[in-house]
């Protein structure tokens, strides 16, 4: 295997599955967002906690809870 920390990108595969919302939100160096996604309510989806309005619009100013109401059913999200 090359050297390095993730010599076969196991790893990186693997990283939404460790539970560390902190990787997903894409804030670090090279961060591929227009801007930061605020933590808290990062951690409130990973931690399943009800999606509200605000908790939507934290994430996406633009957002409203109407947009995705039918994937969260899908995929049991608790609303």
């Amino acid at each position: 295997m090359p050297p390095g920390d993730d010599p076969d990108g196991l790893a990186s595969l693997l990283s939404p599955l460790d539970g560390d919302p902190e990787r997903r939100t894409g804030n670090g160096p090279g961060g591929y967002h227009e801007r930061r996604i605020p933590m808290a309510p990062v951690k409130a989806i990973y931690e399943r906690q009800c999606l509200t309005e605000e908790l939507v619009r934290d994430l996406n100013p633009d957002a409203t809870l109407k947009q995705p109401k039918n994937e969260l059913r899908d995929i049991g999200y608790p609303t």
